[in-house]
């Protein structure tokens, strides 16, 4: 009879743990709402899985660090999956995969930025290529596509007066800046053999890939366009404008100028 009792409380055991709420997580296993969790492997008729339908925030801490719902600023750790990062694949359609909405508001006195990424570099990229900071690719094409594409659009939209006191009214959509605070192991500016380093704020190029790409009307490494409508005004209006930083305070040893024309095709235009 114990022996009875003792097996039977070990079948009721086996059960409970057996029939506790389950969700379909990230990586596409059913996993438990508690810390270390279960999997269940291979293929399950519908019915047969018990699978909770809405994991509390509390579950999701537990087995992966990342809460349900986001009520605070999160810290995110890459360890969590491999050192993976954070990815996914969205459905086919126009859905999107990052929708934020931010109502900024207070007072500064200094530059405020209002997203930040920052990347700390030490990494060694040999053979003459470039380490970036931030890749977006919009792979298009195809029998049933149509319209153009801009893969990154930003706009600085003025949408009242700003204060009356406001002694900044410069407003930018796209703002790049290429920025040294140590040697580059140059050792002497006034000879570009002694030179070393070479900072760019912009750099755009149009590229004609291969020799598939034909017959295109037009590619150029940039375009310029002002638009002003009916109604109106405006003291300056200029398709392009050159001038320094107010903080520029030294000319270039070999070459200062404005502008500079290199190379294009075989022809040399300086």
């Amino acid at each position: 009879m114990k022996k009875f009792l003792l097996a039977l409380f070990v079948l009721i055991l086996s059960s409970s743990a057996q029939t506790q709420n389950l969700f379909l997580a990230n990586d596409g296993t059913f996993k438990a709402p508690v810390s270390g969790g279960v999997t269940i492997t291979g293929p399950a008729a519908a019915g047969n899985v018990p699978v909770a339908t809405s994991p509390s925030a509390a579950s999701w801490q537990n087995l992966y660090g990342i809460p349900a719902t986001w009520t605070a600023a999160q810290t995110y750790s890459a360890n969590v999956v491999a050192n993976a990062g954070v990815s996914g694949t969205l459905a086919s359609g126009f859905g999107q995969v990052l929708n934020f909405t931010q109502t900024p508001t207070g007072s500064s006195s200094a530059n405020v930025n209002f997203n930040t990424l920052t990347l700390s570099d030490t990494a060694t990229i040999t053979g003459g290529f470039f380490g970036n900071g931030l890749t977006i690719t919009d792979n298009f094409g195809g029998s049933t596509t149509q319209g153009g594409r801009q893969t990154i659009l930003a706009t600085a939209a003025l949408n009242a007066a700003t204060a009356v006191g406001n002694t900044n009214r410069n407003y930018v959509g796209v703002t790049g800046v290429g920025q040294a605070i140590a040697n580059d192991n140059g050792t002497n500016p006034a000879s570009v053999g002694t030179s070393a380093g070479a900072m760019f704020g912009g750099n755009f190029i149009g590229v004609l890939g291969n020799s598939s790409a034909t017959s295109f009307l037009n590619v150029s490494g940039a375009e310029f366009n002002t638009r002003m409508v009916t109604g109106s005004s405006a003291a300056i209006k200029t398709l392009a404008q050159f001038t320094s930083d107010s903080l520029d305070r030294v000319s270039g040893s070999v070459i200062n100028s404005m502008t500079r024309l290199g190379p294009f095709g075989c022809h040399l235009l300086d």
